[in-house]
């Protein structure tokens, strides 16, 4: 099918692309058993890490601040690690 004016065919080329896409995902999902490291790497693409990285920039810095000096180890730990868990929950629910 020819497209009548640049218009619709600029249209069209939108959803050819959209449904390349489309397909491609489906094509991944489908697949019969996805490998192990695939697997893992959907699930850690799902929580941003990018994102909670900036959290955590944020985070370990001002707990040096309120404290005046270096909170406990142990804090610093639990605090990036109960961090990173709710975070990268939160951003895997909003997916």
């Amino acid at each position: 099918m020819i497209p009548a004016t640049a218009e619709s065919a600029k249209r069209a080329g939108r959803l050819a692309r959209f449904h390349e896409g489309v397909l491609g995902c489906l094509v991944v999902f489908m697949s019969p058993q996805p490998s192990l490291r695939a697997r893992l790497g959907a699930y850690v693409a799902l929580t941003k890490p990018r994102i909670i990285e900036l959290l955590l920039v944020t985070t370990v810095p001002t707990m040096i601040v309120a404290e005046r000096g270096l909170p406990p180890l142990w804090l610093i730990a639990v605090t990036v690690i109960g961090g990173t868990l709710a975070a990268g929950g939160a951003n895997a629910m909003n997916m």
